[in-house]
């Protein structure tokens, strides 16, 4: 297990399908942050975990990337759709496995990488798959769809005020949909539906149900409240003027 300690520079060489990258303002984090997250990488002991700060994820779009893309990128206004578009870059020309900083892998993953597929699973409305976790084949063609859809979004000044469907959940499942040709008849998708497993099949394409992916990853760890200095929920008001939070900003501010 090769994991980044204090201040060490996450690069991107030698980044493959044993390399979970993360990206977050910081390096330092809470006591208890560190001790979960060191049991999850002892649960792991096959992959190397890389932390990308700010500057780090500008340098790596940099370095490896066209200028439209990174044109691209740096319009955008808010870290939430910069981290989105630098997720799919990252994952689609590497390969490596993506993993949101306030998220957790509860246990051994080793087989679910050994399938050899991307893995897709829904999120519990079931209208968008989940990209909190991304376990994807390098060069997936469905993330090659949703970086140029994500450019055009941008050239053509689509929703500057809704990231979801710009850079977000809903514009991967448009785009991974749009790959492998299959029409949603309502924007509900269904796990049982033998046309849609059968176009994933064939495009290389695991759908994992929710029962088994809840096995191997947590969407929110306890200690999530740490990362951003705050008390837990139960004991905290709503804040509506936090504009960190996408959901704020984007109400009253363009996210590019």
């Amino acid at each position: 297990m090769n994991v980044l300690k204090g201040n060490e520079l996450a690069t991107y060489k030698g980044l493959n399908n044993k390399t979970v990258i993360q990206t977050w303002h910081t390096k330092e984090f809470h006591k208890k942050i560190k001790k979960i997250n060191m049991e999850m990488k002892l649960k792991n002991p096959q992959l190397e975990f890389l932390l990308y700060n700010n500057d780090e994820m500008d340098n790596s779009v940099e370095d490896n990337f066209d200028r439209d893309i990174v044109k691209t990128y740096f319009k955008f206004l808010h870290y939430v759709p910069r981290a989105d578009f630098w997720r799919y870059l990252m994952v689609e020309k590497f390969g490596c496995i993506y993993l949101d900083i306030d998220s957790i892998i509860i246990s051994n993953i080793d087989e679910i990488i050994k399938r050899k597929k991307s893995i897709l699973t829904l999120e519990p409305r079931k209208t968008a798959f989940i990209q909190w976790v991304m376990i994807f084949n390098q060069n997936d063609p469905g993330l090659e769809t949703a970086i140029e859809m994500i450019i055009d979004n941008v050239k053509s000044n689509l929703y500057k005020y809704n990231v979801d469907e710009l850079t977000g959940p809903r514009l991967l499942t448009k785009a991974i949909l749009k790959k492998i040709e299959f029409q949603v008849g309502s924007n509900v998708l269904d796990y049982s539906n033998a046309d849609l497993n059968l176009k994933l099949r064939k495009n290389d394409y695991k759908l994992l149900k929710n029962t088994i992916h809840d096995n191997h990853f947590l969407f929110k760890h306890q200690y999530n409240h740490l990362l951003r200095n705050r008390r837990k929920k139960i004991f905290r008001k709503p804040n509506n003027e936090d504009m960190n939070h996408f959901i704020n900003f984007q109400k009253s501010n363009p996210l590019y």
